[in-house]
């Protein structure tokens, strides 16, 4: 899926393997180790692409089929969380602790 991926955007920059390897200061054989080996670059290389073609990692590496960077629209999430906890002066210590926790937790998922 990670060499397709690149391959595609690749085409789809009209620019070659040659140049990508040459702005990333990537080994000319990466592309042979990619597609004849079928080994994946480090997570810092795989970064450098996402980055050098605007798309996530997940995206690169076929976890996701949205190639864009979702932006998270914060004042509807703040809206969200607001009127989530309305009530929030009722919540006990425990349970702020637990939902910090929780919220940590879903985080770390997203990662």
């Amino acid at each position: 899926m990670f060499i397709e991926r690149v391959i595609f955007l690749i085409g789809a920059q009209k620019i070659t393997k040659n140049k990508l390897l040459t702005e990333l200061n990537l080994g000319k054989n990466s592309f042979v180790d990619w597609e004849n080996r079928g080994t994946i670059p480090g997570g810092d290389t795989i970064s450098k692409i996402a980055t050098y073609f605007n798309v996530t990692t997940d995206y690169l590496l076929g976890r996701s089929d949205n190639p864009s960077p979702q932006m998270l629209d914060v004042p509807k999430v703040l809206q969200q969380v607001s009127v989530a906890f309305e009530d929030v002066d009722e919540l006990s210590q425990e349970q702020v602790d637990k939902i910090a926790e929780y919220t940590k937790f879903i985080l770390s998922q997203s990662k």
